[in-house]
């Protein structure tokens, strides 16, 4: 049995070298939930279970994005051996839409109805409440994570597996740093508490972010293609279900708000108004313009056509549709109410 351990020179040392770095990053995951733990039950009892409840369905988008990485590295590490850099880069796209998409309805729920769908999770109110305050803001530090997670696991398939525990060192330093301000109030800034807590964590999910776009942008090992990451959008199918989708949802809102104004004739001529103004300023041809020049920015004469404009004509009909994004937006800033826009 001890004979197939007996490998070549520099086996083992190769083995060290691609392993350390990522049992170094584990530790340093372990590392900085631990301080997480540690600092928010010196606040005491309720405050640790209200964060250790927030985080049960946050914990079920952390074995979504490891399966997610898991699954991605076992391809990118066969196109890796076979330097197929462009099945890489899909692959990575792939992932990352997975990533985003679960990620961001878990965020969504959690930042709109949070009592609600903590409440799933337990039953003591003071609990929820306090969990519902910590998960509104954590919640959305996942989005960024999941997206960094994904795009480290790319490098350590191609036999690059410093980058993660260089960022995740990084955002342990300040992660630890803001907590200990903000929770406990240090250096002039208010003790915030689980709040506090939350931020933090948000704040060095971004920081982590900012780390990767810049190595992206930057790096010459691997050039991460935009083209390829958006290629194929989302399914035709599925980009019409959602639109019907969404269009019923503009015809409810529009439907309640017309039946609680009082001046049915303002609102038809409004309407009106909005229609002609979109008509005149040629409203879908600036997007589909606007979408052509980033695909000629990103792509530079790279043969892929086509690929980043239906990529920003579908994320633009997903997330900004007409009425619901403008009067979102006025609802937003006037009256502090967020649901029609998210």
């Amino acid at each position: 049995m001890f004979s197939y351990m007996r490998r070549g020179p520099g086996f083992y040392r190769q083995v060290l070298v691609l392993a350390a770095p990522i049992v170094l990053q584990n530790l340093i995951t372990s590392t900085l939930a631990m301080a997480d733990t540690f600092m928010v039950g010196m606040l005491g009892e309720l405050p640790m279970a209200a964060v250790t409840l927030a985080n049960i369905p946050l914990f079920v988008v952390q074995l979504f994005i490891f399966g997610v990485q898991s699954g991605s590295t076992v391809l990118e590490s066969q196109y890796w051996g076979k330097q197929d850099l462009e099945s890489i880069n899909r692959v990575l796209g792939v992932a990352m839409w997975l990533v985003f998409l679960v990620s961001s309805v878990f965020a969504v729920v959690l930042l709109v109805r949070p009592v609600e769908f903590l409440s799933l999770f337990g039953n003591q109110r003071e609990v929820i409440e306090l969990a519902a305050r910590y998960g509104r803001i954590a919640g959305l530090s996942y989005v960024f994570d999941a997206l960094v997670m994904v795009y480290v696991a790319a490098y350590r398939s191609m036999e690059r597996p410093q980058l993660g525990m260089y960022i995740l060192a990084v955002s342990m330093v300040v992660n630890t740093f803001l907590n200990w301000v903000l929770i406990f109030g240090k250096l002039g800034a208010p003790a915030l508490g689980v709040e506090g807590a939350a931020l933090a964590t948000l704040t060095a999910r971004v920081l982590e972010l900012v780390i990767m776009v810049v190595h992206m942008v930057r790096s010459r090992f691997f050039r991460v293609r935009l083209g390829l990451l958006l290629r194929k959008g989302i399914p035709e199918r599925l980009r019409e279900t959602v639109v019907q989708g969404q269009g019923l949802c503009v015809i409810l809102i529009g439907l309640s708000g017309a039946l609680k104004t009082g001046d049915t004739l303002c609102m038809i001529i409004c309407m009106v108004a909005g229609a002609l103004i979109g008509a005149a300023i040629n409203i879908d041809k600036r997007l589909d313009d606007l979408g052509a020049f980033l695909e000629r920015k990103v792509t530079r004469g790279k043969g892929e056509t086509g690929s980043v404009a239906k990529g920003f004509v579908s994320a633009s009909l997903l997330f900004c549709v007409g009425a619901m994004a403008i009067v979102g937006a006025m609802d937003s800033g006037l009256r502090g109410d967020h649901s029609t826009l998210i």
